[in-house]
C-alpha cells in the first residue's frame, strides 16, 4: 500500500509539475562558442603538451649544474694452480662538480628557457588565430540567416506582384507575356531561398567541425543584431599603437626570441675552446670478505679541452684510507686524436643563422611602422565603406519605390521594374555582406597588432546578442532620406523617361 501510495504520489507530481523546470537549451553565443573551439582543437592540446616538454627539458638543464652521482660494485676472484685463490670486493660512490665549463651548461639551460618561451609564445598565436576563425564562422553563419531572411522577404514581395498580376490578366490589364515574367520571377526567387538555405547548412557543418563537435550535433546559434553594428573611433594615436605591436605582436616577438636563442647558441660553439673543470670525490669500502670494512675515499679533480677537433682529458686524484693506512696519488691523461672533426662546421652554421635572425628582427622593425600604419587607415576606411554602402541602399530603396509607383502609373516597363527590384536586392545582400566584413576587420586589425581579440574595445558583440529581436533588420539602412513630395514628383518627371 505505502509503494502504490508513492507511485500514485509521484505521477500526480509528474503531471502537475511546471513546465519551466525543464528549461530549453540556451542559443550558443559567439564567447561559448570560442570557448567550446578551445577546449575540443587538437591543436591546442598539442601545443600544451608541447610546452609541457619544453618546460621538461628546462628542469633537464638545470640538473646539469648539480654534481653528478654514482655507485659502482666490484668482486675480483684469482684463483692459483697451487689451489691458492684470494678476492677483493669494492663498494664505491662516485661524486663529480663542475665548476667551470666557460659558461655553456648555463647557456644551454638559457636555450631552454628560451625554448619554454617559444612553445608559450606559439600556444598564444594558435589560440588567437582559432578564436579569429570561430568568430569569422560565426559571423558568416550570421550573414546566411540574413539572406535566408532577405530572400523570403523578396519572395512576399513577388507573391504580391504575382496575385496582383493574376487579378489584372483575367482583367485584360496586363498581356499573358507581363503575366509570365512575373511568374518566372517569383521562381527565380524561390530558387534563391533554396540556395541560400543550402548555403546556410553547409557554413554550418563546416562551423560545427570547426568546434570539433560531434557528427550530427543540432546547436542553435544567438542571432547579432548586425543592424546595430557600430565601430568605435580608435583613440589611441599610431606611435602607441606601434609601441604595443613591438611588444606584443607575435612575429616580433618571435624574432627577438630567435635572436636570444641563436646568439647563445653561437656562444656555445664560440666557447668551445674553454676547457671544462670539475672537482671529483669518492667514498668506499674494501676488503676481502663480504661486506668490505676497509674505508678509503679520494678527492680530485679533471680537465677537458677541446683543441682543433681532438679531446684532451686530464685527472688527478689522491686516495686515502681510514686512520691514514694507506695513502697515494693518481694522474693520468688521455687524448681522442681528432674525435670531432665537424667542430668548425657547427660553428659556422650558428653563425650563419644568428646574422640571419638578426636580419629578420631588423627588417620585421624595418616594416611595422609602415604596417600599423597600413592597417589604421584600412579600418577607417572600411568603416566609412559601411557608411557609404548603407546611404547607398537608402537610395536605391527610394528609386525602387519610385519605380513601382511608375509601373502602377504605366510610365515604367515591368523589365525596367525588375532591373530596379534586381538591383534593390543585390545592394541588400551587399550592406550584410559589408556589416560582417567591418566586424571582421576589427579582429584582423587586433591580430595585426598581436593584441587579443575585443583588447582595443572597439567593437561590443554582446550588445548586438541583446539587441537581435527585430529579424531582418541586418539588411535594413539605417540612413534615412526624406524627399518632400514635389521632389518626387519631379525626380518621376525626369529620371526616367515614359514608356
Amino acid at each position: 500500500m505505502v509503494a502504490r501510495f508513492f507511485c500514485i504520489l509521484t505521477a500526480v507530481w509528474a503531471v502537475f509539475l511546471p513546465a519551466t523546470a525543464y528549461p530549453e537549451a540556451q542559443p550558443m553565443t559567439l564567447q561559448q562558442a570560442e570557448q567550446t573551439a578551445e577546449e575540443n582543437n587538437f591543436e591546442l592540446r598539442m601545443l600544451r603538451a608541447e610546452r609541457k616538454a619544453a618546460s621538461e627539458t628546462e628542469n633537464a638543464r638545470f640538473r646539469d649544474f648539480f654534481p653528478s652521482a654514482s655507485v659502482s660494485y666490484r668482486q675480483n676472484r684469482t684463483v692459483a694452480q697451487r689451489d691458492y685463490d684470494n678476492g677483493t670486493y669494492s663498494v664505491q660512490v662516485t661524486l663529480s662538480q663542475p665548476i667551470y665549463d666557460g659558461g655553456r651548461t648555463a647557456l644551454a639551460h638559457e636555450i631552454a628557457e628560451i625554448d619554454v618561451k617559444m612553445a608559450g609564445e606559439n600556444f598564444t598565436v594558435q589560440r588567437n588565430r582559432l578564436r579569429f576563425q570561430v568568430r569569422q564562422g560565426f559571423l558568416q553563419l550570421q550573414q546566411a540567416l540574413d539572406n535566408i531572411t532577405l530572400a523570403r522577404f523578396n519572395i512576399k514581395s513577388a507573391e504580391t506582384m504575382l496575385s496582383r498580376a493574376g487579378i489584372e490578366r483575367s482583367q485584360g490589364a496586363i498581356t499573358e507575356l507581363d503575366f509570365r515574367q512575373i511568374q518566372n520571377e517569383h521562381s527565380r526567387r524561390l530558387l534563391e531561398k533554396r540556395r541560400q538555405e543550402n548555403q546556410f547548412k553547409d557554413a554550418k557543418i563546416d562551423f560545427l567541425f570547426l568546434l570539433r563537435m560531434e557528427p550530427g550535433s543540432e546547436v542553435e546559434l544567438s542571432r547579432l543584431d548586425l543592424y546595430s553594428l557600430a565601430i568605435d573611433d580608435l583613440e589611441l594615436d599610431e606611435e602607441t599603437l606601434y609601441n604595443a605591436a613591438l611588444l606584443k605582436r607575435p612575429d616580433i616577438r618571435q624574432a627577438r626570441i630567435d635572436v636570444e636563442k641563436a646568439r647563445r647558441e653561437h656562444l656555445i660553439t664560440e666557447y668551445y675552446y674553454l676547457p671544462t673543470v670539475a672537482l671529483t670525490g669518492r667514498y668506499g669500502k674494501t676488503g676481502d670478505t663480504w661486506p668490505p670494512t676497509t674505508s678509503e675515499w679520494g678527492i680530485g679533480f679533471n680537465v677537458t679541452f677541446n683543441i682543433f677537433g681532438s679531446t684532451l682529458r686530464t685527472d688527478a686524484v689522491d686516495n686515502r684510507t681510514r686512520n691514514e693506512t694507506g695513502r697515494g696519488l693518481s694522474q693520468g691523461g688521455q687524448l681522442d686524436i681528432f674525435n670531432n672533426p665537424g667542430y668548425s662546421a657547427a660553428a659556422l652554421r650558428n653563425e650563419i643563422q644568428l646574422r640571419r635572425t638578426r636580419q629578420k628582427n631588423e627588417d620585421l622593425l624595418f616594416q611595422m611602422q609602415n604596417e600599423v600604419h597600413r592597417q589604421m587607415r584600412d579600418l577607417r576606411e572600411q568603416k566609412k565603406d559601411l557608411e557609404l554602402a548603407d546611404e547607398a541602399l537608402a537610395v536605391r530603396e527610394m528609386r525602387l519605390e519610385l519605380s513601382r509607383m511608375k509601373y502602377r502609373n504605366g510610365e515604367l516597363s515591368l523589365q525596367l521594374l525588375f532591373d530596379e527590384e534586381m538591383k534593390a536586392m543585390q545592394a541588400r545582400y551587399q550592406l550584410v555582406q559589408q556589416r560582417v566584413q567591418s566586424a571582421l576587420a576589427v579582429g584582423k586589425l587586433e591580430l595585426g597588432l598581436g593584441l587579443e581579440l575585443d583588447e582595443l574595445n572597439l567593437l561590443h558583440f554582446s550588445q548586438l546578442e541583446n539587441n537581435a529581436q527585430n529579424e531582418g533588420r541586418s539588411w535594413q539602412p539605417r540612413t534615412r532620406i526624406e524627399i518632400p513630395r514635389p521632389g518626387i514628383e519631379q525626380e518621376m518627371e525626369h529620371s526616367v523617361p515614359r514608356q
